[in-house]
């Protein structure tokens, strides 16, 4: 049974969404980091100063088949709110 570790980096404040959907495709636990964006070209300008979009990183870790169920449930979940990106990384773990 392989296990591996997802990576869902997804816009400030959907990180509960996330693990919601994560929780009922399976997952038992879940780790979220605040980070914030590097891209300087897509900074936000407010009052002449530049805002850095913040995100959150959701880390979670689980066997083959967890994981192909939890990326379904989320693609579910959030495939009709399109307006906002985010982004999946699944990473095999030893």
């Amino acid at each position: 049974m392989d296990n591996f570790t997802m990576l869902a980096i997804v816009p400030l404040g959907y990180a509960d969404k996330v693990i919601a959907a994560a929780n009922e495709a399976g997952a038992s636990g879940a780790t979220i980091f605040r980070a914030r964006g590097a891209d300087h070209t897509h900074a936000e300008g407010f009052l002449s100063f530049k805002v850095e979009p913040e995100e959150e990183i959701v880390l979670i870790a689980a066997t083959g088949e967890v994981i192909n169920a939890i990326c379904a449930k989320i693609h579910e979940k959030f495939e009709k709110d399109s307006a906002r990106d985010g982004s999946i990384y699944i990473l095999p773990a030893r």
